[in-house]
């Protein structure tokens, strides 16, 4: 799947990376594919810079969605795809976007999430 023209979703670099037994690998077109057994909370992202507005979260897996997620923290709230909200405000700045599989888990799918500005 392509992520959408808007998506805001950061490019995470340094792929190939295996993190806590997942391995994390760069599938093109914003597709993360992450495959293996977490060891414990399986964690990999980048920051992103945002202006003040209304954004969404969203993302498409080709497997296990409840273990294999994406997320934004905005002022030390997580939002998140295991738990989609309509929308979220977000204040103009920095913030971590990651993709993360659950600890004990075991997963072998493509991810794509999509950050988008609604207003």
């Amino acid at each position: 799947m392509t992520p959408p023209a808007s998506n805001l979703w950061p490019r995470i670099p340094g792929l190939p990376k295996t993190v806590e037994g997942v391995e994390y690998t760069d599938a093109g077109n914003g597709v993360i594919h992450a495959k293996g057994t977490a060891t414990w909370w399986s964690s990999l992202g980048e920051n992103v810079t945002l202006q003040e507005g209304e954004y969404t979260l969203s993302e498409s897996v080709s497997g296990d969605q409840r273990n294999l997620y994406a997320q934004i923290v905005v002022d030390g709230v997580y939002h998140t795809t295991a738990a989609p909200e309509a929308s979220f405000h977000v204040p103009a700045g920095r913030y971590w976007c990651s993709v993360n599989v659950r600890n004990g888990t075991t997963v072998d799918a493509d991810i794509t999430p999509a950050l988008t500005r609604i207003g």
